[in-house]
């Protein structure tokens, strides 16, 4: 492996030097064949030359981070963890931003095709579920196949008016809501009720927070 650390060293420097030419790599190598050791030395390199640079690992799973805290050792300026992990410690103080987007993850999306295959299982069982959680209201019986083939867009446009004022409903309730309320639920479901959101939702929640805002 030390041709490689050497190449990666040398990737780094050429990076802090000319930084609009920014150059990636990939390490790769079987079980057994030295990537910790290697990443081991590449944070030491980075933090002794470059004492005032910080460095995110990000792992798969938690087992892994642990694994890695274990062999890296403590440094102030280093920060190992999964990505769920990550992205929660960088927007977790900013609800009143996240606020701003949640509405992503909760409200549903419309019928774009002239044609659903789906419709009855995709879309309108998520409108009926959807509903039934927001305003504890039965939608109405959805319509049969052999209906719709007659007038899917028809239909599509029904529902999705449908859809438009639910959201429209989804979005007030969220902004009557105090922005603390917000919170990262460390599961896969999302809480409407408790506004708490997934970890599918922590990684949207977090792409649209860095598009909107360079801080």
């Amino acid at each position: 492996m030390s041709v490689a650390i050497d190449k990666i060293k040398t990737i780094i420097d050429h990076n802090e030097t000319k930084g609009a030419d920014f150059k990636n790599f990939v390490l790769q190598g079987g079980a057994g064949s030295g990537k910790t050791e290697s990443l081991k030395e590449v944070i030491s390199f980075v933090s002794n030359k470059y004492p005032a640079k910080k460095i995110a690992c990000i792992t798969l799973t938690n087992v892994a981070s642990d694994e890695i805290k274990s062999r890296v050792g403590n440094n102030e300026n280093l920060s190992v963890s999964t990505i769920h992990s990550f992205l929660d410690l960088l927007i977790k103080d900013y609800k009143k931003n996240i606020k701003e987007f949640i509405h992503h993850v909760f409200c549903l999306k419309k019928i774009k095709t002239e044609i659903h295959k789906d419709y009855k299982e995709d879309i309108y069982e998520k409108y009926r579920k959807k509903l039934f959680s927001v305003e504890n209201k039965n939608a109405e019986k959805v319509i049969g196949k052999r209906d719709y083939d007659k007038s899917p867009a028809s239909y599509n446009s029904i529902l999705n008016e449908k859809i438009d004022i639910l959201n429209k409903k989804i979005t007030q309730l969220i902004e009557s809501k105090p922005h603390n309320d917000i919170q990262y639920s460390l599961t896969r479901f999302d809480s409407f009720e408790n506004l708490n959101f997934s970890h599918k939702s922590l990684i949207t929640i977090a792409h649209e927070l860095c598009l909107k805002f360079d801080l």
